[in-house]
């Protein structure tokens, strides 16, 4: 995601170190963030089936499942990133510098794990009602609205840990938003709206 990328090019104007670390823990958290983005394209095809069917229960099922496989793959990645932080970080390099503070970027990682594969799987349930447009607006007022201003301010007082606790900010933003939308979209104005237009 792009933010992610913002990210990295802020944390490579604190200092080489700071953006290696960055870059360790990113590849780390996207390795588990690719799960969620299967299970969000399963939501997608599922909830859009469950719509052709005009089934707003089944929707919310199909919707609900895929959300509980998240919820339940990322809960396991981030008791892992918590536990062991450090012995993931020295998969990548064997700098004590680098090593040190990209453990301390896998741990934040552990925090942001739910929310992030809640967001993703919530944003493809709602593409599946045809809501794209709202997953959209959704996803960019979390990341761009909250996460990365908090970002910027908390790198000058944080440094690199800082930019990372704002994306924690943005990404629980994005989820609950894209949970919230998920929810309203079911009820039945908006369902059947939702079922004329595929029409």
């Amino acid at each position: 995601m792009l933010i992610f990328s913002m990210v990295g090019l802020l944390s490579g104007h604190l200092g080489t170190n700071q953006a290696a670390a960055h870059q360790i823990a990113m590849s780390i958290a996207s390795f588990t963030f690719t799960l969620c983005l299967g299970l969000s394209s399963a939501g997608t095809v599922r909830v859009g089936l469950a719509l052709g069917f005009n089934d707003a229960q089944r929707a919310r099922r199909e919707g609900l499942r895929s959300t509980a496989l998240a919820m339940g793959m990322m809960s396991l990645s981030a008791m892992c990133f918590f536990l062991f932080p450090r012995q993931l970080a020295t998969l990548f390099s064997t700098d004590e510098d680098v090593v040190g503070l990209a453990s301390k970027l896998v741990t934040i990682a552990a925090a942001f794990q739910i929310v992030d594969g809640l967001q993703a799987v919530m944003a493809g349930n709602l593409r599946g009602l045809g809501a794209s447009r709202w997953a959209f607006m959704y996803a960019a007022f979390g990341y761009w609205c909250v996460g990365f201003p908090l970002s910027v301010w908390l790198s000058m007082v944080f440094g690199t840990v800082g930019l990372w606790y704002g994306l924690v900010a943005g990404l629980t933003v994005s989820a609950l938003l894209q949970s919230w939308g998920f929810i309203k979209a079911l009820k039945p104005p908006h369902f059947e709206k939702w079922r004329q237009e595929l029409d």
